[in-house]
């Protein structure tokens, strides 16, 4: 027999895993941003089912943000999971769980959803000649990050034998509303950050599109009774703030792109992303699918995606920085009216 070459095995690479999830997701109609989630009634401390969770942590429950956040909701949509909580295997068997038949992957079933946290590690430039740091003006060393993944392998809770529904069928709560009756508004907290946020960029009311202009620096929307629900209307006007972050005296972000360009698209991303970021922080639950009026960018995005494994972490980077932004004016504007009520008193 002719000697034969073994191929190399390839190289697993969490970012190419989590950005096929997510092409998977968009080319059904789902974005990185869905929640399928359905809420404990009664819970308000951040692990209401908003955002995916770890209760099974030393310090009583540990909140997935970021990629893992939406990495862990494609998942959910996918195999029809409600429940948001997971763990690692380890703290399943300590509690007495165990992963249902049909579960495992091993042969069938979805198997375990992995979890990424990045190792950030600083280390000094060295000269590609010399070998020696490489100084700045000042005479210290220049300094470059290094971001190592280290992957967990986590259950959902509905792949186990063991833990307690996350909702029961008694606790389920559904509000109807006559066609007579005008919803009150309920989200409170998201009206906060947005009221604090137009007094940065100033928005006006009217016409039938939402949109920002970044040579005005203005947002502009649709009146509130144009759109079909509240929630609609904060995930509109979140989206628009998010693109308003990017204006020059800001983060400074590419406004260059044009409809149906990879820049336009990228933009739009982070857009989305960003907006996902503020309902969930505000403890809205938005749409579960791409908004109608942005299927458009469907296909942009998926091309800058499948060009760009790392496009994805890039634009949910910038999007994490636009939502820091908003939420940080909102806590200073709070703290102000608390200021200023206090020297009145």
């Amino acid at each position: 027999m002719g000697n034969t070459k073994r191929q190399p095995k390839k190289k697993w690479d969490p970012y190419t895993h989590i950005t096929d999830l997510v092409i998977e997701g968009l080319e059904k109609g789902v974005g990185p941003w869905s929640k399928p989630w359905r809420l404990k009634p009664g819970m308000s401390d951040g692990l209401n089912g908003l955002l995916p969770f770890n209760p099974c942590t030393k310090s009583g429950g540990r909140v997935y943000n970021g990629n893992n956040s939406w990495l862990l909701a494609i998942r959910g949509l996918h195999f029809g999971w409600t429940d948001p909580r997971f763990c690692t295997f380890k703290q399943a068997k300590a509690r007495g769980w165990q992963v249902k038949d049909g579960q495992s992957g091993a042969k069938d079933g979805p198997g375990p959803s992995h979890v990424y946290f990045f190792i950030v590690k600083n280390y000094p430039k060295l000269d590609t000649e010399t070998g020696k740091p490489v100084l700045d003006s000042n005479g210290k060393p220049v300094m470059w990050t290094s971001f190592k993944p280290k992957v967990y392998r986590v259950w959902n809770f509905e792949q186990l034998d063991g833990p307690e529904a996350w909702v029961t069928e008694e606790e389920e709560v559904t509000e109807e509303v006559t066609e007579e009756e005008t919803p009150a508004l309920k989200h409170d907290l998201a009206w906060e950050v947005i009221e604090a946020w137009r007094k940065v960029v100033p928005t006006k009311f009217g016409g039938g599109r939402a949109f920002y202009v970044p040579s005005a620096d203005r947002i502009q929307l649709p009146e509130y009774e144009a759109f079909d629900s509240e929630e609609d209307a904060l995930s509109t006007e979140f989206h628009e703030d998010i693109h308003s972050t990017g204006h020059e005296s800001r983060e400074e972000r590419d406004f260059s792109g044009r409809f149906g360009n990879e820049a336009y698209a990228f933009e739009e991303l982070v857009a989305e992303l960003g907006s996902a970021n503020l309902m969930a922080a505000t403890g809205v639950v938005g749409p579960g699918i791409v908004r109608e009026d942005h299927v458009q960018y469907l296909q942009s995005w998926i091309k800058v995606l499948k060009k760009d494994n790392r496009a994805l972490f890039t634009a949910s980077k910038q999007a994490r920085q636009a939502t820091e932004r908003i939420l940080k004016n909102h806590e200073q504007s709070v703290s102000a009216v608390r200021e200023n009520a206090e020297k009145a008193a």
